[in-house]
């Protein structure tokens, strides 16, 4: 069944990640968007719709100073003067446009504009009702998550009021906790679930969640530094030594130059998991998410996926049955937004990253426990509800 209140959720493209981030078009960290078809920042997605809609055909001379792979980096640079180089400026800006993925056929005329479409959406046909429920539902949650952001950006190498502590990751994570949490009460079929079905599937896939949305949030930072986006707008530096003060402020004052190695094993610890992370699950990432469903579908597997057992419980599996026809509903969208043919296998090969990293994730989170304490995904394990814990 699919929840009647989801038709009230907002059906816009949310943007989950950083608001600084990088255009794949341009190359400059600015907000971006799916538009049509690739993800870009609002100048290429304006230029694109200028030069579609005018039908431009700009000439080129295949001078390398001007045309060549590294000529353009910015269309918003201001163009030449003369009309040679700027056609010849141009003629790249939509070369390069048409390589990184937006489609002409995605574009309406002008007239349309009140009804623009940007891209092909398997879910507006009728044909998935499952996913069309599903990207409602997590637009509904990502939006609060959202709206919750600090309009800055904080992170452990800040100052002052920007400083990321333990005490805010805390903080943070029950929030974002609290917010899967809800997002199963407005999910198709799980919506109708008795709370406790709902809250042990949530414990279930939190893992695996937490692991799925910091790689969204990083999918287009930069592969090599050495900061890591954990909530939106909020970074970690992965620096040893500032990742072992960050986990001084674990319990307050409660610092003892004896426990000064826990930390820094444990501030290693964490530095190696969140490189590897990034290592394995953001390339993939980067290639399968690019629409609202992708990232509906993608939580909606991690759910079947971490859920699909107790076969002789007929409460338990009968709506994981159900759920299991989005994978029906998945290949429709893939065939309607072209995918390649080779995303199925690029699907099954991250989830099954996921799964190994999700294990490792885990142990890490006993580590911390073990060593420090007061960690806050063992306290949502621990307690009946999440709705009843508690930042300490």
């Amino acid at each position: 069944m699919i929840c009647p209140e989801a038709d009230f959720f907002p059906t816009h493209s949310q943007d989950t990640k950083a608001s600084a981030r990088i255009c794949r078009v341009c190359y400059n960290s600015y907000d971006i968007s799916y538009n049509f078809g690739a993800m870009c920042c609002q100048s290429c997605t304006a230029f694109f719709r200028r030069a579609v809609r005018g039908k431009s055909d700009f000439k080129c001379k295949r001078n390398p100073v001007n045309c060549g792979d590294a000529a353009l980096y910015d269309v918003r640079d201001p163009v030449p003067k003369d009309k040679e180089n700027k056609d010849k400026s141009q003629f790249k800006a939509l070369h390069q446009m048409q390589s990184k993925g937006l489609l002409e056929n995605s574009k309406r005329g002008a007239l349309q504009e009140s009804a623009l479409m940007l891209f092909n959406r398997a879910s507006q046909s009728g044909k998935t009702p499952l996913l069309s429920a599903m990207v409602k539902a997590v637009n509904f949650c990502n939006y609060h998550r959202m709206a919750n952001s600090p309009p800055t950006i904080r992170g452990t190498s800040e100052l002052g009021s920007n400083y990321f502590s333990s005490f805010n990751y805390r903080q943070c994570f029950l929030a974002d906790a609290q917010i899967f949490r809800k997002m199963f009460d407005f999910m198709p079929v799980l919506c109708d679930l008795d709370d406790w079905v709902k809250e042990a599937m949530f414990k279930n896939a939190l893992s695996f969640y937490v692991l799925l949305m910091q790689s969204h949030l990083n999918i287009d930072e930069d592969p090599h530094s050495d900061k890591i986006f954990v909530f939106p707008n909020t970074y970690v530096d992965l620096d040893v030594h500032k990742m072992a003060y960050y986990f001084v402020s674990y319990n307050g004052d409660k610092y003892t130059a004896n426990k000064a190695g826990d930390y820094q094993v444990v501030g290693q610890t964490c530095s190696e998991l969140m490189r590897e992370i990034r290592n394995r699950l953001n390339p993939m990432l980067g290639e399968l998410l690019k629409s609202d469903e992708d990232l509906a579908a993608m939580i909606l597997l991690i759910i079947i996926h971490t859920n699909d057992f107790q076969k002789d419980n007929e409460e338990w599996q009968k709506p994981i049955i159900e759920l299991k026809e989005v994978f029906g509903e998945l290949d429709l969208h893939f065939r309607v937004t072209k995918k390649s043919p080779h995303t199925w296998g690029n699907l099954m090969l991250f989830l099954s990253n996921l799964h190994a990293l999700g294990g490792e994730y885990l142990r890490f989170v006993r580590l911390v426990d073990l060593y420090l304490g007061n960690n806050m995904y063992v306290k949502i394990e621990r307690e009946k509800k999440v709705a009843l814990c508690r930042v300490e």
